[in-house]
């Protein structure tokens, strides 16, 4: 909301004419990045789909890949999906298109109904059925992260080690969420250590942490706020439950009314937790990953074995937390 529509525009239509470049014959006459305004900026995009629709004819098939389609949604709204219900079936037929989304009822609604059903293909990547090739993507990247840190011998000898990949395998559960992580941990760790510390499988089981990436939002939790994470005090699960049951991104004076905590109290919670609760631009109060919230609510994970600390029961802390449309 805060950006000028205008360059954002021409910055758009500058990409993919710098990706593509003009194919011969068809040249496009652009404005310098920063110089449009409405008028040019409309013009030139009568001019690009010009150029697009000639595109196809002269270069075969293009993909459009939208990743995360679920994660588009704002405000109970997914204008994303919206369009592509209603007019991703104007595409050309040299244009495909690949969406990813967790199965969520109102995507998968949208996308098989009658409207779509002749242009939509879908496909469930049931987590059993394809649980082979997702092991050998875990085991794919686990390999690429070796790579990585190839300058390091040691490192580089012990993730490429059979017993280290078969064990990285085991703990990410199928989760590249949880590989991020633990590469952004194992950098942060090697550039602490002493030169004289060499790197072992201990240490890489040490680094680990069990139960996929909900393992490491409970080891988060508990460096942010101790053994009895969210349970450490009232105020800190009151503000926490206010966020993620929240139907959009709260502000700060949101939470002051819904967690009944007073604001200097919650800027002090938002600061020890905003890795996973960042504050933006606009004031919001954001939840970092939709998996994340998903883990505090029992959303497909599995919680019977854990404490209260550590999770969220989604009947009493929604009565008590959403109170605003």
């Amino acid at each position: 909301e805060s950006k000028n529509m205008i360059t954002l525009f021409d910055e758009l239509l500058n990409q993919p004419l710098d990706a593509c470049g003009s194919p011969p014959g068809h040249p496009i006459c652009r404005p310098r990045r920063n110089s449009m305004n409405r008028r040019t900026g409309w013009r030139l995009k009568k001019q690009v789909e010009a150029y697009f629709r000639g595109l196809g004819a002269r270069r075969g098939r293009y993909l459009i890949i939208i990743d995360a389609l679920d994660e588009a949604e704002f405000n109970l709204k997914n204008q994303l999906l919206d369009l592509i219900a209603s007019q991703f079936k104007e595409l050309p037929p040299w244009i495909a298109v690949l969406i990813t989304s967790r199965k969520e009822d109102v995507i998968e609604k949208k996308l098989k109904g009658d409207s779509v059903k002749d242009f939509v293909n879908t496909i469930v990547l049931d987590e059993d059925t394809y649980k082979n090739e997702c092991e050998r993507d875990v085991e794919t990247y686990a390999h690429h992260l070796s790579s990585l840190f190839s300058d390091q011998p040691d490192v580089y000898k012990v993730l490429r080690d059979d017993k280290s990949i078969k064990l990285i395998k085991e703990k990410a559960q199928g989760s590249f969420l949880y590989l991020h992580y633990f590469k952004t941990k194992l950098s942060s760790w090697l550039g602490r250590r002493k030169d004289s510390k060499k790197f072992s499988f201990e240490q890489l089981k040490d680094l680990l942490p069990p139960g996929g990436i909900g393992g490491f939002y409970k080891e988060q939790l508990k460096r942010y706020f101790g053994e009895k994470g969210l349970d450490v005090n009232k105020a800190t699960r009151n503000v926490i439950e206010a966020i993620i049951c929240s139907r959009m991104p709260p502000l700060v004076t949101d939470l002051v009314y819904l967690s009944q905590v007073e604001k200097a109290e919650i800027e002090k919670i938002l600061e020890k937790i905003s890795g996973l609760l960042p504050s933006r631009d606009d004031n919001r109060v954001y939840i970092f990953h939709k998996s994340f919230s998903d883990w505090l609510t029992g959303n497909g994970y599995d919680r019977s074995k854990d404490d209260s600390g550590f999770k969220i029961v989604l009947g009493s802390a929604t009565q008590l937390h959403c109170r605003f449309a």
